[in-house]
């Protein structure tokens, strides 16, 4: 009996729909651009300032509901698919007793019947999902894959055999019987499509990965591959998985993979190439940070990057630098900017002779265009490794090494008004931003949380808290900061704290802007849509004013900071010059 619900026509309305929020979304990035660029003595005008934020906010809630509609038509769409398929494997029950019992998979974040999109593991995704018996299964190559691990097919002796984390395991398609066959490491596996198939949580484990099942924004969960590792200095008592006590020695290549109160479920070496898994207390293992090596990350950087980094990691061993590379060429970046028209200065040798404005723009009073030159100078991350200016690259990310109350207490300090707050920006950050980010931010905008808007102090606005400065606009940052705070409901420090850190996620963090240089030239968005937009501000020297500010807060603290630096396309051999006069518009 054929039940196959037709749903073509759901699907094409899906499809017009995805489409019109993609264009709704362009539109945003067009107008917030516009209004990011407005001259101040306009933008700041309350009603002109509203309209901009109701617009902006109308536009965002449009978006937000063409994709729901979109969502809950591809909803309905796979419960039809899914309904049929319980019905076909119900028919092949009755025909294939021992093949197993497959769904689709459901929600595994919410536990309920709520199809979803995808499953990574790491950044793989990986192919042949489904929900087998209680157990959520995909393609063994994908998921060894997203472990760090890697796969060799045989096809003479037809077996698979994965090496991952010293480990060697093989999967023999000879053994199966009755549609079921075991790894030497005693993973349980069946042919889906031609593919091996495992259990997600599984593999995982026995690879010494944390298992930590999250929805991403696209609907998909993720598996967050995340080693801890650890340590024992003496001899210690184990019981192992198959319940016999037993002992680790002395070791450093210990992983945690579980933790259950007071144990850890860890994975601990028995001899070369081979492991053995157990219960241990925690209290007897040494967590240690993941070693990160300078030296393999410096061969990431082109050559013209590398000297000022060796010197500076002689000066800080502890920083970390990642080169991230941006699908953008250089000097085209250089010309969107200009075409851009909005880069100025108020600093004569970085403009033009005479001073000149782009007569499509309003500049505040003082502030006149900046040549190419100064804005090649400035978007070039080379001029800029240093132990100050460095901090322009300062990551915003989550970073599970600094993410804790030693870290955060040390960029705080002792004896001022935030000195007791390292909790709330841990809380404030999640497993999302970095608190360290968001603290030294914090003390830079608000003065140590002694600002009017910190201490909740603005005429007029009393009782309301803006500690990272949100909205606060020069010339007018009590009042504006303060409306921005009220708008939110910040009614004490810890909410202006924590929601405040939401807000840099959503606005800035999660869009990729995640460092103050980013922040200011958003060169990963012009790579991805070709133009220049959501910028944080018009001023070339922005995030190098920032940047001066943290490093007085952060550069002299003993802590493994993470920096990312871009590398674009097409980069000359030397970095860009800084100007020191002038230049003749042409």
């Amino acid at each position: 009996m054929d039940l196959k619900v037709r749903i073509v026509r759901i699907e094409e309305q899906e499809k017009q729909l995805k489409s019109l929020a993609s264009k709704i979304e362009q539109i945003k990035y067009q107008f917030m651009s516009i209004s990011n660029n407005l001259d101040y003595d306009i933008k700041c005008k309350d009603t002109i300032s509203s309209d901009i934020q109701y617009v902006l906010s109308n536009v965002s809630k449009l978006e937000e509901k063409v994709f729901n509609a979109g969502a809950f038509i591809g909803i309905a769409g796979n419960k039809y698919e899914q309904a049929e398929n319980k019905v076909k494997a119900l028919a092949n029950s009755f025909n294939e007793i021992n093949k197993p019992q497959r769904t689709y998979v459901p929600n595994i974040i919410n536990n309920d019947s709520s199809p979803t999109a995808y499953v990574m593991v790491g950044l793989k995704k990986v192919g042949n999902v489904h929900l087998v018996n209680g157990t959520t299964t995909g393609n063994m190559t994908d998921i060894i894959e997203g472990l760090g691990g890697s796969v060799v097919w045989n096809e003479t002796t037809r077996t698979a055999t994965v090496e991952i984390n010293g480990r060697t395991i093989t999967y023999n398609l000879n053994d199966i019987k009755n549609g079921i066959g075991y790894a030497s490491d005693g993973t349980r596996f069946f042919i889906e499509n031609g593919k091996i198939q495992v259990g997600i949580r599984q593999v995982s484990e026995k690879a010494g990965a944390n298992v930590n099942w999250h929805r991403d924004d696209n609907s998909g969960i993720v598996v967050d591959v995340d080693y801890t590792h650890a340590k024992v200095s003496v001899t210690t008592p184990v019981i192992k998985d198959n319940g016999q006590k037993g002992e680790i020695w002395t070791t450093d290549d210990i992983i945690i993979f579980e933790k259950d109160g007071v144990q850890a479920h860890v994975r601990y070496p028995i001899g070369e190439n081979k492991t053995a898994t157990a219960w241990i207390d925690m209290d007897k293992l040494i967590v240690q940070m993941i070693e990160y090596s300078f030296k393999e990350e410096l061969k990431l950087f082109p050559e013209s990057y590398r000297q000022e980094l060796i010197e500076l990691h002689k000066q800080h061993p502890e920083w970390r630098f990642y080169a991230e590379n941006i699908d953008a060429d250089f000097n085209q970046l250089i010309d969107a900017e200009m075409k851009n028209g909005h880069v100025c200065t108020p600093q004569s040798k970085y403009g033009y002779t005479p001073k000149w404005r782009d007569p499509k723009y309003k500049y505040d009073s003082g502030y006149y265009a900046a040549s190419r030159e100064a804005t090649a100078y400035f978007i070039d991350p080379r001029n800029f490794i240093s132990e100050k200016q460095i901090f322009q690259f300062f990551s915003a990310k989550y970073d599970k090494n600094t993410q804790n109350k030693e870290s955060v207490q040390k960029v705080l300090g002792e004896m001022n008004a935030l000195s007791n707050k390292a909790d709330v920006f841990i809380k404030a950050g999640g497993k999302e931003v970095s608190a360290v980010f968001l603290a030294s931010k914090a003390m830079i905008e608000s003065g140590a949380g002694k600002s009017t808007l910190a201490t909740g102090k603005v005429k007029g606005y009393e009782g309301w808290y803006n500690m990272y400065g949100i909205g606060a606009y020069d010339g007018n940052a009590g009042i504006a900061g303060a409306k921005k705070a009220k708008s939110y409901g910040w009614d004490t420090q810890d909410k202006a704290i924590i929601g405040g850190g939401n807000w840099i996620h959503d606005k800035y963090v999660s869009q990729g802007q995640d460092t103050l240089y980013k922040m200011k030239w958003n060169a990963e968005k012009y790579a991805e849509k070709g133009i220049v937009t959501h910028q944080y501000a018009t001023h070339i020297k922005d995030a190098y004013n920032k940047a001066d500010r943290f490093a007085k807060g952060l550069k002299d603290i003993d802590a493994p900071y993470v920096f990312r630096i871009p590398v674009y396309k097409n980069m000359t051999e030397e970095a860009a010059q800084e100007p020191t006069e002038a230049k003749k518009k042409q």
